[in-house]
C-alpha cells in the first residue's frame, strides 16, 4: 500500500530455470513410397496420417496422467474406494487450502469414478442441479462444486478394495 505522496518501490524481478527432461521419445513411423501413394484411390498420408497421430496423442496423454502419482501429498478421498460428494468436497478444501486460483478449475476422473459420481444425485437430479435434464440425458457431469469435470479413459484407476498402486516406486529405498 502507498499514499499520493510516496514514491513507488520498482522490485526486482527474478526469474528460475526449471529444468525439464525429455526422456519420452513417441513416435509412430510408416513409410508410403510415391509410387504406392500415385495408384492409391485416397491418399494414403492422409490415411495413415491420422491414427499415427492419435495414437502419439493417446500415449502423451497416459504419460502424463500417470504423474498424478508424483501429487498424492496434495490427495483427497482413499484408494480403492467408490467416490462420494464427501470426496468431492475434500478435494475443493484441499485445493483452497493450497491457495489454488477457483476460476476454471477442472477435475479429470476416470471412467469408474465417472460412474461413481453418476451415481450421486445431486449430480445428475435436474431438480437439484438446475441444468433442465442435460446431465440425466447425456451423463454428463459438466460443472459441479467449482470443478468442470471431465471423463478420460487413458485416466488410471485404482480396483475396488486396493489400497496399493502397482508400479508405484519407493523413493525412499532408491
Amino acid at each position: 500500500r502507498k499514499i499520493d505522496s510516496e514514491d513507488v518501490i520498482i522490485q526486482d524481478a527474478s526469474a528460475t530455470n526449471v529444468q525439464v527432461k525429455l526422456n519420452q521419445h513417441l513416435h509412430s513411423s510408416f513409410m508410403i513410397y510415391d509410387g504406392e501413394e500415385s495408384k492409391g484411390f485416397v491418399e494414403l498420408r492422409t490415411e495413415y496420417l491420422v491414427p499415427a497421430m492419435q495414437s502419439i496423442a493417446q500415449a502423451l496423454d497416459e504419460i502424463l496422467l500417470m504423474n498424478m502419482l508424483n501429487f498424492n501429498a496434495n490427495g483427497a478421498g482413499s484408494l480403492g474406494s467408490a467416490v462420494t460428494k464427501a470426496d468431492i468436497i475434500s478435494t475443493r478444501t484441499v485445493m483452497n487450502n493450497n491457495k489454488v486460483p477457483q476460476a476454471e478449475r477442472k477435475l479429470i476422473v476416470c471412467p469408474n469414478t465417472e460412474g461413481d459420481l453418476l451415481n450421486i444425485s445431486e449430480f445428475v437430479n435436474a431438480e437439484k442441479i438446475g441444468d433442465d435434464g442435460t446431465a440425466v440425458r447425456k451423463a454428463s457431469l459438466g460443472e459441479r462444486m467449482g470443478f468442470q469435470i471431465f471423463m478420460c479413459q487413458n485416466a488410471p484407476s485404482i480396483t475396488a478394495g486396493a489400497t496399493t498402486v502397482t508400479g508405484a516406486v519407493n523413493n525412499a529405498s532408491g
